[in-house]
């Protein structure tokens, strides 16, 4: 680990230690005792990146983080309330965000999983599954998987639609695109109605 590297983290350690004092100091009485009650009345990070915590840290509620060699010069800045506020907003953003992506990606598991198990060929399904997200593009086509599995290519091509469609992506550079499928349909019927 760079020293550089090591330097930026426990200057941002001491700073989160500063905020973290400045926001309990902030809080009455009852509100303390209630962080107490609860653990929270000590930051979660009192080291540093490099290791162990420091011999000279001197942990308080008013100077979180100081050394017995930093001066009240060198003390970082409490952040303003409001400044306070934005960052803990920004924070709710980003952990609403996560939960939607986890929230998603479980819907998605679950439409998957549902695909695969009402298929009666469970193994095209998943060939197919493949040829949609990408993950099958080596060179193999729903021709190929069309023949190794006794079918037509439409019919590969209809089920890989069919996959795309219930979990909302867009073809995959294997299948054919959507234009060509209008187009290939449109000919089937002229030739069923000749």
């Amino acid at each position: 680990m760079s020293t550089g590297y090591i330097a930026r983290a426990d200057k941002e350690t001491k700073s989160y230690l500063a905020v973290y004092a400045a926001w309990i100091d902030s809080m009455t009485p009852e509100e303390k005792r209630d962080l107490v009650k609860l653990g929270l009345d000590r930051p979660l990070h009192p080291h540093t990146v490099s290791g162990a915590l420091p011999a000279s840290t001197v942990i308080t509620s008013n100077g979180l983080g100081a050394t017995s060699e930093d001066s009240e010069d060198d003390a970082p800045e409490a952040l303003h309330p409001d400044q306070w506020q934005a960052s803990m907003d920004h924070a709710a953003e980003e952990l609403d965000q996560q939960e939607t992506d986890y929230l998603k990606l479980g819907e998605a598991i679950r439409a998957l999983l549902g695909l695969i198990l009402a298929s009666s060929n469970a193994r095209l399904t998943v060939e197919c599954v493949a040829l949609v997200t990408g993950i099958l593009y080596e060179g193999i086509s729903e021709a190929e998987i069309a023949k190794k599995h006794g079918i037509t290519r439409s019919a590969v091509s209809k089920r890989c639609v069919e996959i795309a469609e219930a979990l909302g992506l867009d073809p995959s550079r294997a299948m054919r695109g959507v234009e060509v499928r209008e187009r290939c349909a449109a000919a089937q019927t002229a030739r069923k109605a000749a």
